[in-house]
């Protein structure tokens, strides 16, 4: 046998040298094996920790998108709504106020004490004139909705192709030039009102979903597969005879019965002559406002003729009357001219000569019976009260 010599190591036989150089191997492979195995433990920790943040993240980004989206989506729903309101504020209210102290115009604010805290669909039925926008704006503004717009769409004003995407939006691409996203009147007038003037002049192919959403509160945008809810209360209006337009087929019978829960009529102007005076006064205030006139009186003579005339055009051609008397009209007192046109002329009555006058005053409604325009209900602000003030 062989004898290996060291320093370290004398006279050790080979075996036994193998013997330690693979003792000293093995120690070292194990000592390799295990670093390893806690390298490995110690980066599928790092891993799984990294995998933890990389899904974490993943959340965090998809719920910040849905944020980004709900926040894209009310700051276009605030940017149409502000457009929507520009809109309205260009332009004056047809009659300003609800004015009158006839019984029938006292009908009228009773009907609308009854049905504005309700969430009903109400119908407003009258001669185009009468003021069904004015009563319309009144049921909101005492209504719980009072701080979301009412929205208004004049149904007539509108091409028959065009209702559709008016009222309840598109996706982008889906019309010719759309080349984004917008907003409907039903989803502007969400929690607030939509008030929808000619209802009659409604396609019939479109009824059913104007149905549905009294009934469900539910739409879609042209070209969407989904389902949008909205919380709107329908106020329509006609001017026409509904009931033989639902017999002629051109409009649907369910639908009508929908709009009918609580009908409103207004009256013409030829069944309230009582409240001319008090319109009169009220039209020649709010001129004398806007072109800085000072009239202060209006004869007698003068309201005979408007209350002598038939006012085919009701409060509205009222309204025309005494705007065009004013730009004629000289000095402080009020005058309805010579011109043929003139009511009193087309009524045969007296032209508007001086006779006795009736001194202007600013109307005051404290001591009407019934009416509500001077006595502010408790929690109702000045602003939500001015439609029951207005000319009907």
């Amino acid at each position: 046998m062989a004898i290996h010599k060291d320093k370290d190591h004398a006279a050790l036989p080979a075996d036994s040298y193998r013997d330690l150089a693979g003792e000293a191997l093995r120690r070292h492979r194990d000592a390799l094996d295990t670093g390893a195995d806690g390298r490995t433990r110690q980066l599928t920790r790092a891993n799984l920790r990294l995998t933890q943040e990389i899904d974490e993240r993943r959340k965090a980004e998809g719920s910040l998108q849905g944020a980004y989206a709900e926040i894209k989506r009310w700051k276009d729903r605030l940017q149409n709504e502000n457009i929507y309101l520009q809109q309205e504020l260009a332009q004056e209210y047809n009659f300003g106020e609800i004015i009158g102290r006839s019984a029938v115009m006292q009908q009228v604010v009773q009907r609308v004490e009854q049905v504005a805290a309700l969430h009903a669909s109400v119908l407003l039925r009258g001669e185009a004139g009468t003021g069904k926008g004015v009563v319309a704006r009144a049921i909101h503004n005492l209504s719980a909705r009072r701080d979301r717009p009412m929205i208004t769409v004049n149904l007539a004003a509108l091409p028959a192709n065009l209702i559709e995407s008016e009222l309840f939006g598109w996706e982008r691409g889906e019309l010719t030039g759309a080349d984004a996203r917008q907003v409907g009147r039903f989803e502007l007038a969400d929690a607030g009102t939509i008030f929808l003037e000619e209802i009659d002049e409604m396609p019939l192919e479109l009824q059913g979903k104007l149905l549905r959403l009294i009934r469900d509160g539910e739409l879609e945008r042209l070209g969407s597969p989904r389902t949008i809810r909205v919380d709107v209360r329908v106020i329509a209006a006609s001017s026409h005879d509904l009931e033989q337009a639902v017999g002629g087929g051109r409009f649907r019978e369910d639908l009508f019965g929908r709009l009918k829960i609580f009908p409103i009529t207004i009256p013409p102007l030829s069944l309230r002559k009582e409240d001319i005076p008090l319109l009169v006064d009220h039209f020649i205030a709010k001129y004398n406002k806007r072109t800085g006139e000072k009239v202060t009186a209006v004869s007698s003579d003068t309201l005979s003729a408007l209350q002598g005339y038939g006012w085919p055009g009701n409060v509205r051609e009222l309204e025309s009357v005494v705007e065009r008397a004013l730009i004629t009209s000289r000095g402080s007192e009020f005058h309805l001219g010579e011109r043929n046109d003139s009511p009193g002329a087309a009524a045969g009555a007296p032209g508007g000569g001086r006779g006795s006058t009736r001194p202007w005053r600013s109307p005051n409604w404290s001591t009407t019976t019934s009416f509500m325009c001077c006595r502010k209900p408790a929690g109702a602000s000045r602003a939500s009260m001015a439609p029951l003030c207005s000319s009907g």
